[in-house]
């Protein structure tokens, strides 16, 4: 059986929430691109309006 990707993305979310913790920052924002990609697992389409991950400490 495969791994879940969702487990790689729950992981890689709460290494950079405990980053952010450790810096003092209260969140973390992302817009559209890889970082964006790397932690959601959501590729957003070429479009005009503008999309963000916040990612909360």
């Amino acid at each position: 059986m495969a791994p879940d990707p969702t487990d790689d993305r729950r992981e890689r979310t709460e290494r950079v929430q405990a980053a952010l913790r450790e810096r003092g920052a209260d969140a973390l924002v992302l817009s559209k691109g890889v970082d964006q990609y790397y932690l959601s697992g959501f590729l957003t389409p070429p479009q005009k309006r503008h999309l963000f991950l916040i990612v909360p400490a």
